[in-house]
């Protein structure tokens, strides 16, 4: 346990800066996957069709936002908490909708 925190203490700024970045990416395919779903349907794609990935967008890009502004305040460890409650809520949205 001890070789664990010691490895995040020495490389916390760069764990940080990762889990940001997937987070950001997960809001860009998140957003993109409303345009691919689309181009899919051949037909007018509904709101209701939309909305999960919608907000899956609006919530990464949130989580986005909050771990770039503590990101200025060097709360590393608040990144990484911030990177598992965003992960857990677009899991909860994808199984709420029924996203395969």
């Amino acid at each position: 346990m001890s070789n664990i925190k010691s490895f995040y203490d020495k490389h916390a700024v760069t764990i940080s800066r990762v889990l940001t970045i997937a987070i950001f990416l997960g809001a860009i395919r998140c957003n993109g996957e409303v345009f691919r779903l689309q181009y899919v349907q051949h037909g007018a794609l509904t709101l209701a069709q939309a909305s999960p990935y919608i907000l899956g967008g609006m919530v990464a890009a949130t989580g986005c936002l909050v771990m770039y502004v503590l990101s200025f305040f060097n709360k590393h460890l608040l990144i990484a908490a911030m990177f598992v409650i965003t992960i857990g809520l677009m899991m909860a949205i994808k199984f709420k909708y029924g996203i395969e």
